[in-house]
């Protein structure tokens, strides 16, 4: 999804050095300086309100996605 949606903007140049399935990681990875990272909202609400995290201003770049956790009743 995030690649798809950066090879439609070619005026873009992003280089990927580390991938990871955990937001905290690469929250922390972007806390460092170590580039950027495409985190979900409510993951970096506190981090944006302080200052120590920005989001890039590019309504073109926002994947609204929705996710729904289900479990079985294994009663």
């Amino acid at each position: 999804l995030i690649n798809r949606t950066l090879t439609r903007h070619s005026e873009l140049s992003f280089s990927t050095f580390f991938v990871s399935s955990m937001s905290e990681l690469l929250k922390q990875v972007a806390l460092d300086g170590c580039g950027i990272a495409w985190l979900p909202e409510y993951a970096i609400q506190q981090e944006i309100r302080s200052g120590k995290l920005v989001v890039l201003n590019r309504d073109e770049l926002v994947i609204p996605i929705q996710a729904y956790a289900y479990r079985m009743n294994t009663r």
